[in-house]
């Protein structure tokens, strides 16, 4: 039986031999690094899960946007209906003449007769919840831009800043239904502006049908679609009727819905002007 020779042992501190070398670097060396192929299945691998994931990460923010803008709006419609409790059953109204509120002591609101409490200005009934110089963003849209008094030049959203909440309560809750019936047979809001103080008249909670199909809070402009198209209309109507928005109804249930999905209003868009006040339903 022929003995494997092995290699004499090197003694310490002797010169390596040209042999030893030669046996150590044919040897296999395991590193446990990858190769560059490896590393690029691997890239190719995660650029197309990333790519599948986009998608879906943009549908869950616009999701969870939607979310939470219709608690918002519903939180708003609560305060509204704890309003009633403290004012003999009454809607927040802003009295039959018109009135200025100084907002911050540098601008001033115009609310009341035929102005009412349009555009989120029934939230200058509630001053003890303004913090600073804005409404509290738990109480408004997520979406909606952060108030910024450089851009602020006017009354209504202008230049993506606007100190209300641009959650608005339904002009039924403060436009008799004679003057809506007439508004929708002539020419619209101005036939209500150029109307008596006998126009405008409070809602009470006992004028509601329950259950009720009458809208009390909706959000003005819709901010949380992610769909491009809906910036447009922002920018150029200040509406965005083909978006979903928060409703809120005077019995609390709440729902996103399109405003062109509403019943026909006495001017204007649904959910605003309810042809027959308070009573009419703006859902089917």
């Amino acid at each position: 039986m022929q003995q494997t020779a092995y290699p004499p042992p090197r003694v310490k501190g002797a010169p390596v031999l040209h042999e030893d070398l030669l046996s150590r670097s044919s040897q296999p060396r395991t590193t446990g690094a990858f190769s560059l192929v490896e590393l690029l299945v691997a890239l190719v691998v995660l650029a197309v899960l990333v790519t599948l994931a986009l998608p879906l990460l943009s549908h869950f923010m616009a999701r969870r946007n939607a979310l939470a803008c219709l608690s918002n709006a519903r939180s708003a419609a609560l305060m509204l209906t704890h309003y009633t409790q403290d004012h003999d059953d009454s809607y927040p109204f802003a009295g039959y003449a018109p009135r200025s509120v100084a907002f911050d002591d540098r601008w001033e609101f115009t609310i009341g007769g035929e102005h009412g409490l349009r555009a989120g200005r029934w939230s200058l009934l509630f001053p003890d919840e303004w913090s600073g110089t804005a409404w509290p963003p738990s109480l408004q849209c997520p979406k909606q831009p952060a108030f910024d008094p450089a851009l602020f030049e006017g009354f209504e959203f202008t230049d993506g800043s606007y100190p209300l909440p641009l959650m608005s309560m339904s002009s039924a809750m403060w436009l008799a239904p004679e003057a809506l019936s007439d508004a929708a047979t002539t020419d619209g809001l101005a036939k209500v502006a150029r109307s008596d103080a006998g126009r405008v008249r409070p809602a009470r909670v006992s004028d509601v049908v329950f259950p009720a199909a009458k809208c009390l809070v909706f959000e003005y402009v819709a901010f949380c679609p992610s769909d491009p198209g809906a910036r447009e209309w922002i920018e150029s109507l200040g509406q965005t009727p083909f978006f979903q928005s928060s409703i809120i109804l005077c019995d609390g249930s709440g729902a996103r819905r399109r405003r062109v999905d509403g019943l026909r209003a006495a001017f204007g868009w649904p959910f605003d002007h309810t042809l027959h006040g308070v009573r009419g339903r703006d859902i089917p």
